[in-house]
């Protein structure tokens, strides 16, 4: 089943591939990041950036459009030269706003922002770590 689903999406090329897996792995991972931001505590509106973040996740949750109404744009939400606005609004969010390989860049602001990962010490039943 797995292969055939696989087969059949291998022969869709690249503006169907694009349409269908990227913009949803896009959009899962773009509700997913700003949600660990929104809800970890680590939200301000008052940064044009996290602001950002926090319209594109609406805006991938929700069909993957953008729906911005008058009152949400009260303050500045940008990302590089990415600046939401009315003109955007019912146009797909992951086209118009970050694009596959601009996701990239979200991430790698994302990381910048809030500075380098914690270190991870992982159990591996392979190797003795000290308790």
């Amino acid at each position: 089943m797995v292969e055939d689903v696989l087969a059949e999406v291998s022969s869709w090329g690249y503006q169907q591939m694009n349409r269908h897996v990227v913009d949803t792995a896009e959009t899962s991972a773009a509700v997913s990041i700003a949600d660990l931001v929104v809800h970890g505590g680590h939200y301000s509106n008052d940064d044009p950036f996290l602001h950002f973040v926090n319209h594109y996740r609406n805006g991938c949750a929700h069909g993957n459009m953008w729906r911005i109404d008058p009152d949400r744009l009260s303050k500045p939400a940008k990302f590089m030269d990415i600046e939401p606005n009315y003109d955007l609004n019912g146009r797909r969010a992951t086209e118009t706003a970050v694009p596959p390989l601009g996701m990239s860049s979200l991430l790698q602001a994302l990381s910048d922002s809030f500075g380098p990962p914690a270190p991870q010490y992982y159990r591996n039943t392979w190797k003795h770590y000290p308790a």
